[in-house]
């Protein structure tokens, strides 16, 4: 997903943002792009929270996210 996406769908004010880890997943984001993204929105809209999704991450990547 690109940042202008995001701002998009950031300028909706969803209450949650999910951010798909998932490795079998075709929407997946990487890790670095969510936390610049997050960074970006949170700027702008500090009361959405976001949420990431996984399934299928190892355990230790799910930690470091």
């Amino acid at each position: 997903m690109y940042l202008g996406d995001s701002l998009r769908v950031a300028a909706q004010r969803p209450d949650y943002m999910g951010w798909i880890f998932s490795p079998r997943s075709a929407r997946r984001v990487s890790a670095d792009a969510a936390r610049l993204q997050i960074h970006e929105i949170r700027l702008k809209y500090p009361e959405i929270r976001h949420v990431g999704v996984f399934a299928f991450n190892p355990a230790v990547e799910v930690r470091q996210i």
